[in-house]
């Protein structure tokens, strides 16, 4: 389950209740508050659309998930090791970024890419441009 709160009065404003016993392992929402997408414990990741209280894909993959800044892009971890880069304005996958040879437990979504290798290095660092 999963409240959507008004931050600055506390009003609970939706209850997103499909999958009443999930575990919710990371969320995610589009900039203007229209899309949310969440992570499941269960091997899942869905994208809900807020004003319509549906959901709008749905699939049995592994999470994380997150979302672009501007909130056009979802990507999620599956548990064959692969991040998927899905569209979500025509909700079309973009790309399979593969090579991955362990679980992948994090993402994060960069918008510049001038940043330092880890060491050692445990990170993999992908451009999706």
């Amino acid at each position: 389950m999963v409240n959507v709160w008004r931050t600055e009065s506390g009003e609970l404003l939706q209850t997103l209740n499909l999958f009443p016993t999930a575990t919710v392992t990371s969320l995610a929402v589009r900039p203007d508050g229209t899309i949310l997408a969440c992570g499941l414990r269960e091997d899942r990741v869905c994208v809900w659309e807020l004003l319509s209280d549906r959901i709008v894909y749905s699939c049995t993959q592994f999470s994380p998930c997150i979302m672009s800044p501007d909130g056009s892009v979802l990507v999620y971890a599956t548990a064959s090791h692969e991040i998927i880069v899905w569209d979500l304005a025509t909700y079309q996958q973009l790309c399979a970024l593969q090579g991955h040879t362990e679980s992948i437990a994090y993402l994060i979504y960069l918008v510049r890419a001038d940043f330092l290798h880890p060491t050692p290095p445990k990170v993999r660092c992908t451009s999706v441009n």
